[in-house]
């Protein structure tokens, strides 16, 4: 749906005089006040004798007279204001907000289509199992994760799904409410005489409403909007609050009982409400009320870091440049990064894999001899990323020499300085006041330039930072750059004074700003061979405090030479096999055990401490299998479930990071069919895996060597794509023979753990070429109708006799037949079915050009009919469903769900090249 735009015509401005609606509304109210006053005046007459007999009744009946006029008043008001907003100010607000949140921007100045390229994100949280979710709850959530974990892409995803249902269908609209908690820090300071009470609350969101969206969009008449919304009985709001853990230290208290009394106000309300509210896990040691009861039926969820799965679906999504295939980019990219255990976990997080990827195309842009700089511990990554921020605009000038050194020295200097006066002071977390940033920009100052201009230069070519014109301070475009300035800064420690007083100090006091900067800090030690390293990491492993950040650090660092490493890391997998409540330092211990036994096979030796010796008991306890532990290194989970065949160790571990590891071309090579033919779960991990990977397709299918003429024997009747002329006599044919069947089998929940497979099983195949090229796809049969009628026009001219003309035209027709025919076996012509098999996969633009045949669409029972005349659109309701073009504005539904149980060829090619995340929602909706 194409939203208006904001500046509208001059009858869109004044909609509510042109509007019918409230007309209507109005003469009905002047309509009922007569009746009331017919009903009233009839009153007065039968009850005039009694006007003498009490003169207590003649004192009640002016106030009962009023207080009717009042609610009369009230009630009449409250439904012409909530049509006037529903039919002008919401239509620009939605719009408004709803391109505000189009794309997410990456440093670097790439701008990611936040349709395009969002993964659906996993929460750790009872039933929920995808983010998107949220919507279908009431009253309050908290939404956790770490720096760059994608809570800030999930409430954009929100609030664009709102928008567009609010669009759909304004009378049970629900409004969403995006606002940063930093900014009302300042708003809660101002009213800090008055008594704290829900109404109050709520009369601060407005407030902070009316200042950061209303004036800037200057709305006519819209201060009334969020009450209006959250009373309603048909409508509610949405509130998100980003930003917890950046509230600075001393009004943290007042925000959390904003908070709460935020949660009371919306959920005695009559409205849908609900509040949602993003930090860090961290910052609940800091407002321990919110999950101590202070807020019934709360809701925290915690978003899960990118499994390896959606790592290649990001990459998938990712706009490369045009002339590189996404598929191929998407492979190299993720084998690349599986060969850096350090890495894989540092790009589970979505802003570092997306800096990742970015950092990547712009050295194989460079040229093949800069590839040999990939970086390979985060702090390695993060230097390379800042250093080229710095220059970024100036070398990508034409004809402009690169800064040297000294230049992005000073730029460094500057940003190192702000932040270590900023984390020292008391001000809200990246929100760091104007006054502060210009006392340090002295260096940066050219001849005849103010201040002022240096910075907004400086902000210009790196894009690290920006200003928030609202309130009139400069932010850190994410935290995680904030963090590695501060790591910067902590790296510079000389004097174990000094590491003394930030471990026993800031580290334990306020891990939110610093824990991040630490970690960093280590492995920027680790790269500039820092003779205090030692020093500092010695140290934490001996502090009651912190010691718990140790193994992290270790992993940072990769410094695992160092003497007592072996005793301190089996003295740290003993403290939490006696606690095992911290599943933060069972992470990091099993990553760090991993990366010491991959250090030591590359070195020759033999690892002292290995994660099956310290911890491979408590596997099964934590939930973790030999695949995940580790991170999809199948030589390795061998060696750690003490396996030697690979289908045991797929058969082990859940079907998606099976289907991941076999996204290597060298696993799958290594899965015997004679295993797949016993095992029909195996069967299914592997062609789901075919049907996801073309390279892994390709393989198991290699391109088919068939005749010129002949025709081949049809052995298979019940399963019929064994026999389909792409794949027939292949390895990925006998794997389809064994796992159509036992998908077909499954429930609906399994089912959806192989949803490619499973679409694939409501498809039926033309299993002969020929038959393919004439009916399969109805342009391919046209195109060759077309061909064979125009190379027979010289003959209709002639004196031919009709069956002369038949006779002439049959051998031309066999002709271009054969010609088709051996440009599909070449894989020049694109058939459905190599599509569908994931033989000949399209690029990323294939199913948006082909909405034209195919849409996927959301709505209820009643709404997704059989059959469509005109184009489907979306509407309210939990089901999807495909809609496939049949004829010139006729559509046909498939949906598993509704009890559809036949997709089409052509259908299917489109669905099949569709991203898993969306099939999957077909089958599970």
């Amino acid at each position: 749906m194409q939203f208006p735009d904001a500046h509208g015509s001059f009858r869109r401005k004044i909609g509510i005089l042109m509007d019918p609606q409230p007309v209507v509304a109005a003469a009905v109210t002047a309509a009922v006040a007569a009746a009331a006053t017919l009903v009233r005046s009839v009153w007065a007459f039968a009850r005039r004798p009694d006007r003498k007999a009490s003169r207590e009744i003649d004192l009640l009946r002016p106030k009962a007279a009023a207080w009717l006029r009042r609610a009369a008043a009230h009630f009449v008001g409250k439904g012409l204001r909530r049509q006037f907003l529903l039919r002008y100010s919401l239509d620009i607000y939605l719009q408004s907000l709803y391109r505000r949140h189009q794309r997410l921007v990456v440093p670097g100045r790439v701008e990611l289509p936040i349709d395009r390229c969002y993964i659906p994100l996993e929460l750790r949280a009872g039933q929920m199992t995808e983010a998107i979710q949220l919507l279908s709850k009431s009253g309050t959530i908290l939404l956790l994760g770490d720096p760059g974990t994608g809570k800030s892409a999930l409430l954009s995803r929100i609030i664009r799904d709102l928008c567009w249902k609010a669009r759909e269908n304004k009378d049970r609209a629900r409004l969403p409410v995006y606002l940063p908690l930093q900014h009302i820090g300042p708003i809660l300071s101002g009213a800090s005489g008055t008594a704290a009470s829900p109404e109050a609350s709520f009369a601060v969101l407005e407030k902070c409403f009316e200042r950061l969206t209303i004036s800037p969009m200057e709305l006519f008449d819209s201060g009334g909007m969020l009450r209006t919304f959250a009373t309603s009985q048909k409508n509610g709001l949405v509130v998100l609050l980003d930003g917890l853990d950046e509230i600075a230290a001393e009004t943290i208290g007042a925000v959390e009982q904003f908070l709460l009394d935020l949660d009371q106000y919306l959920s005695s309300s009559r409205g849908s409400n609900l509040l949602i509210i993003a930090s860090r896990r961290q910052a609940l040691d800091f407002a321990p009320r919110l999950t101590g009861g202070g807020i019934q039926n709360l809701v925290p969820v915690e978003l899960k870091p990118f499994t390896p799965a959606a790592i290649y679906s990001f990459l998938l999504r990712w706009p490369y440049p045009p002339g590189k295939k996404s598929s191929d980019e998407a492979r190299r990219i993720f084998n690349q990064l599986r060969l850096n255990s350090t890495l894989v976990e540092t790009c589970a997080n979505p802003l570092a894999l997306a800096l990742y990827v970015n950092h990547d195309q712009r050295l194989r842009d460079l040229g093949p001899g800069n590839l040999s700089s990939q970086p390979e511990t985060r702090a390695a990554f993060f230097s390379d990323v800042v250093d080229y921020l710095m220059i970024r605009t100036r070398s990508d000038r034409v004809g402009v020499r690169s800064p040297n050194r000294p230049f992005r020295q000073a730029r460094t200097n500057f940003f190192v300085a702000v932040v270590d006066h900023h984390i020292r002071s008391r001000e809200p977390f990246n929100a760091i006041s104007e006054k502060n940033i210009l006392r340090h920009a002295a260096a940066l100052v050219k001849d005849g330039q103010t201040a002022e201009q240096a910075l907004y230069e400086l902000a210009k070519d790196t894009g690290i930072i920006v200003r928030n014109d609202r309130d009139e301070t400069w932010s850190f475009v994410h935290r995680s750059f904030l963090d590695y300035f501060l790591a910067c800064s902590l790296a510079a420690i000389a004097r174990k004074k000094e590491i003394q007083r930030l471990l026993i100090g800031p580290l334990k006091s306020d891990p939110l700003r610093y824990l991040e900067g630490f970690y960093l800090a280590c492995g920027l030690m680790a790269s500039r061979n820092s003779l205090h390293l030692q020093t500092v990491l010695h140290d934490l492993s001996n502090s009651t405090f912190v010691g718990r950040y140790y193994p992290r650090a270790m992993l940072e660092a990769q410094a695992y030479f160092l003497p007592q490493f072996p005793e301190r890391i089996r003295f740290y997998c003993n403290w939490w096999q006696q606690n095992q409540e911290d599943p933060v330092l069972f992470r990091d211990l099993v990553a760090v055990l991993v990366d010491y036994e991959q250090a030591c096979a590359a070195l020759g030796r033999k690892a002292e401490v290995t994660v099956v010796g310290e911890l491979g008991e408590f596997f099964e306890s934590t939930g973790l299998t030999a695949l995940q532990v580790a991170q999809l290194d199948v030589d390795l989970a061998m060696k750690i479930a003490n396996h030697d065949n690979v289908h045991s160790i797929l058969l082990a571990t859940s079907p998606e990071d099976a289907i991941v590891a076999l996204y290597e071309p060298t696993v799958g090579e290594r899965v015997r069919h004679e295993e797949v033919v016993r095992s029909p779960r195996l069967a299914a991990i592997v062609a789901e895996a075919a049907l996801r990977s073309s390279l892994f397709s390709n393989s198991l299918a290699p391109p088919p060597r068939r005749s010129f003429l002949g025709r081949a024997t049809l052995t298979n009747s019940a399963e019929r794509w064994v026999d389909a002329w792409p794949i027939r006599g292949t390895r990925l044919a006998g794997t389809l023979a064994i796992a159509l069947p036992y998908v077909r089998r499954c429930a609906a929940a399994s089912q959806a753990e192989f949803p490619h497979l499973t679409v694939l099983s409501y498809i039926r195949p033309v299993r002969r070429l020929r038959h393919e090229i004439m009916f399969g796809d109805p342009r391919v049969g046209m195109l060759l109708l077309s061909i064979v009628v125009l190379a027979d026009v010289p003959l209709w001219f002639s004196s031919l006799h009709p069956w002369q003309l038949a006779l002439a035209l049959l051998p031309l027709a066999v002709l271009f037949l054969l010609g088709f025919r051996l440009l599909a076996i070449a894989g020049i012509l694109s058939l459905p079915s190599r599509k569908v098999l994931n033989l000949q996969p399209e690029g990323s633009d294939f199913t948006m050009a082909a909405e034209r045949r195919v849409r996927m669409v959301s709505g209820d029972r009643a709404r997704l009919r059989r059959w469509r005349w005109g184009d489907p659109r979306s509407s309210d309701g939990p089901i999807v469903a495909v809609y496939v073009r049949k004829f010139p504005f006729i559509w046909r539904r498939f949906s598993p769900v509704l009890g559809d149980k036949a997709l089409s060829l052509t259908g299917g090619a489109v669905v099949q090249q569709m991203y898993t995340e969306d099939v999957r929602k077909l089958l599970r909706s």
